[in-house]
């Protein structure tokens, strides 16, 4: 992916006021995530220098609010694939969709691969950013906890079609975001006339 493509993404499900409460039940199988997800340790993707430069390429990544936390020039271990994969942040237990080779700053996270005979992985992610979990306790949560929760798994061609409806809503939001910023800076633009600006 090309530097701008991935500054352009827009993970709408990411935040606080889109969490649910863990789901009891459903009308699919639930599924423990240990059962449909493995984990891998960051280590040999963790960058040698905080160094960073917008010049660079290759994004170093965090699973918390911040994202991308910059590019280096490194060329050695980065992670290339599969992709895309879920990065989970241990702590915090927030977690982003990658589908572009990155790096990582520390090993506070877990690389998260979803078994894609059972689950696709951005019907993973979508999922995940629903369930509720207390992470108030600074600890690592996703081996003892976290990997215990269990979530409604339909078959493939029913994720696909949630993924596919999700990502049109995604695209409608992203067009009303761009609609009120031009509303309000038609607004500012007002106001500056009033100052003879």
């Amino acid at each position: 992916a090309k530097k701008a493509d991935i500054e352009k993404q827009d993970f709408i499900l990411v935040g606080e006021r889109y969490k649910a409460g863990v789901i009891t039940h459903s009308h699919w199988p639930m599924v423990a995530l240990a059962d449909i997800v493995s984990y891998e340790q960051p280590t040999k993707y963790i960058v040698d220098s905080v160094n960073y430069d917008d010049s660079y390429e290759t994004p170093v990544l965090t699973a918390g609010q911040s994202f991308i936390l910059g590019y280096t020039n490194e060329t050695n271990g980065i992670y290339e694939g599969p992709l895309p994969v879920i990065i989970f942040d241990d702590f915090t237990t927030a977690s982003k969709l990658v589908d572009f080779p990155f790096k990582v700053k520390s090993s506070a996270m877990k690389i998260l691969h979803a078994d894609t005979e059972k689950v696709l992985p951005q019907y993973l992610f979508y999922v995940m950013q629903t369930i509720c979990f207390d992470s108030s306790i600074h600890k690592r949560y996703w081996i003892a906890e976290y990997s215990k929760i269990q979530i409604p798994v339909p078959p493939i061609m029913v994720q696909e079609k949630i993924i596919a409806e999700i990502e049109q809503h995604q695209v409608a939001i992203i067009a009303h975001k761009e609609a009120i910023a031009n509303e309000e800076q038609k607004i500012l633009d007002k106001i500056a006339e009033v100052w003879g600006e």
